[in-house]
This record gives structure tokens, C-alpha cells and sequence, in this order.
């Protein structure tokens, strides 16, 4: 993960554009079919429950496939992807250089679908939507951080840019809305349209659930309204990674580690796990999905249930 992380800050390659990897689009079945859980994705998405199997990055290694229990385990590719979605029987996700590559959940037809150092990778139903890092090394051995939000079909067609300013955290809601924080929290709709803003906030680790934007900043976390009223402190835990599900608010903080807690949605019932060295948070099912930091140079994916029982070693 630290590879990848290092990866996402290096100079990117300029603005290109993409070429088609087939010559006809083909629709996918299910139109609003959702390739991975967007408060997983913005935990760089190492792990997605489609159809009984279990996709998963395996650190250093590659991308598997197994059933929830670890049965039938296959290795798909050598690639060490991040942001996986599964839509269809097309595996997404960040491979060679943060570019968006796709994969049959076979394991065959591996292709490239852009050239950005892309991270955020969202997918619905025929569209990907991604952050591409356009940031350059400048005459001062410095980077010039720039980037944009954009979107393409899932053939790597159509790309088109939906936010053409660096941001620092964005999430594709399922009410039709991209929120985002650019030094203001702000939301989009999916074609680029109708920008609002909603409140003066630096938020990162923004997380939407039904009427609500639950983010980390400088205060700790907190909650407000999708129509930019009604914010309220959660909890003032310094948070450094987050996800939010059913009714639940998954998160670390520093001390000694990285300590692995939860909190109810309206800041009560707080609790930790007995575990002190979790980043990148996943939730599937009952289950809390982390990359586990043995060391510096070592880290595993782990998952722990949500009531904090039946820790197991998943790759």
C-alpha cells in the first residue's frame, strides 16, 4: 500500500486522450449496478463481496478471488491493484503506474483503459468515475499538485472531466451526486452540472449515507446535512481513516499504532478493538476488512467481525 500511496505523488503523465479498447460499446445489464461500496473505495477498496466471491488484494502479490469462507482461492493476476469494483463479469481497478485497468473475474483479458495515475475508482453500471492525479514535477524539484475528477464508459471511451480543479476527497453518493472538498464541501451531479455549495469545511474522509455527509477534520468527526445545514460534532477523535455502515462509524486513531474503534452514528456506544495497527477500513457484510501493518515493511489483509470477535488472516 505504501508503494501505491508513493506512486499516487509522483509526477503524472499529461493529459491524454484515451484510447477505445474495442470499437462498439456494449451496456452493461444492470445499468446502476455498483462495482464496489464508495466508503470502501475511498479506503482504497482492497476488497468487494459480488456473487458469493470475495475479490481481494493480496498485499505484494496480486488480486484474488475466494469464497467468503476462503474456499476455492484463485489467483486472477500478478497486478497489486487497489479501488476494485466488480461489475458484471469485469473486474476494475488501479494497476501498473495508478492506471484504470479491467480484468474478466476469470482472470483473462487483462487491459489498460487510460494513461492518468487515477485513485478513487468508482464504478456504475457503464461508467467509471476516478480522480486522475495530474500533478508535475516544477523547476524547483517541486510538484505542482494538480488534478481533476472525471468519468469514462468502462471501455475507457468518453472521458470526460466533472471537476477540473484538485480536490481532497470526493464521493460518489447513490443519490446522484458527487460530494467533494476543495477547501469548501461541495456536491455535483454525475454529468458535471448543477454545483452547489454547502458549507465552508476543509473534509477529508468524506463518507455519504442517506441524508447525511459524515467526514474528519482538524475538530475531529462530524456529521451535516446533504443540503449543506445542520452540522454536528460526532466525536473528537482525531480520525485518521474512516467508513460508515449501518449506523456505525469504523475509524483509527494514533496512539502507538493505529487503534482500530467505533461509534454510533449519533456519537454514543464508543468502543475499541483489541487491535492497534489498522489503515484502509472496508466493511463487507459483518465483517471489518484492514490492511494490518505488522512493520514498516510488512502488512497483511485482515478482518475482524463488527462486533470485534473472529480476527482471521484473509491475504
Amino acid at each position: 500500500m505504501k508503494k501505491y500511496i508513493a506512486l499516487i505523488c509522483v509526477t503524472a503523465v499529461l493529459l491524454l486522450t484515451v484510447t477505445a479498447c474495442s470499437t462498439e460499446f456494449h451496456p452493461a445489464d444492470n445499468s446502476n449496478e455498483r462495482g464496489n461500496n464508495s466508503g470502501n473505495i475511498n479506503q482504497l477498496g482492497q476488497v468487494v463481496l459480488k456473487d458469493g466471491w470475495l475479490y481481494y488484494v493480496k498485499v505484494g502479490d496480486g488480486i484474488y478471488k475466494s469464497r467468503e469462507n476462503g474456499t476455492e482461492k484463485e489467483k486472477l493476476t500478478d497486478d497489486i491493484g487497489f479501488y476494485i469494483n466488480v461489475v458484471g463479469d469485469w473486474i476494475y481497478y488501479a494497476g501498473d503506474k495508478g492506471n484504470v485497468y479491467r480484468i474478466r473475474t476469470d482472470g483473462t483479458e487483462r487491459a489498460r483503459l487510460n494513461k492518468e495515475v487515477s485513485s478513487y475508482i468508482n464504478v456504475i453500471g457503464d461508467w467509471i468515475y476516478y480522480y486522475a492525479d495530474e500533478s508535475v514535477l516544477n523547476n524547483a524539484n517541486e510538484y505542482d499538485i494538480k488534478g481533476s475528477v472525471r468519468k469514462m464508459r468502462t471501455d475507457g471511451t468518453l472521458e470526460t472531466i466533472l471537476i477540473d480543479k484538485y480536490v481532497y476527497s470526493f464521493f460518489v453518493a447513490d443519490d446522484g451526486f458527487i460530494y467533494y472538498c476543495d477547501g469548501a464541501i461541495r456536491k455535483i451531479d454525475l454529468n458535471g452540472e448543477n454545483n452547489e455549495f454547502l458549507r465552508n469545511e476543509t473534509a477529508t474522509n468524506i463518507v455519504v449515507v442517506g441524508d447525511w455527509i459524515y467526514y474528519t477534520d482538524y475538530s475531529g468527526i462530524s456529521k451535516l446535512g446533504t443540503d449543506g445545514l445542520g452540522k454536528e460534532l460526532i466525536t473528537a477523535d482525531r480520525a485518521f481513516n474512516m467508513n460508515v455502515a449501518d449506523g456505525w462509524i469504523y475509524y483509527t486513531v494514533s496512539g502507538g499504532g493505529f487503534v482500530l474503534r467505533k461509534v454510533r452514528t449519533d456519537g454514543s456506544d464508543k468502543t475499541d478493538f483489541d487491535f492497534e495497527r489498522c489503515l484502509a477500513i472496508s466493511i463487507v457484510g459483518d465483517w471489518v476488512y484492514f490492511a494490518d501493518v505488522i512493520d514498516l515493511n510488512n502488512e497483511q489483509l485482515s478482518r475482524v467481525r463488527t462486533d470485534g470477535t473472529g480476527y482471521e488472516i484473509v491475504g
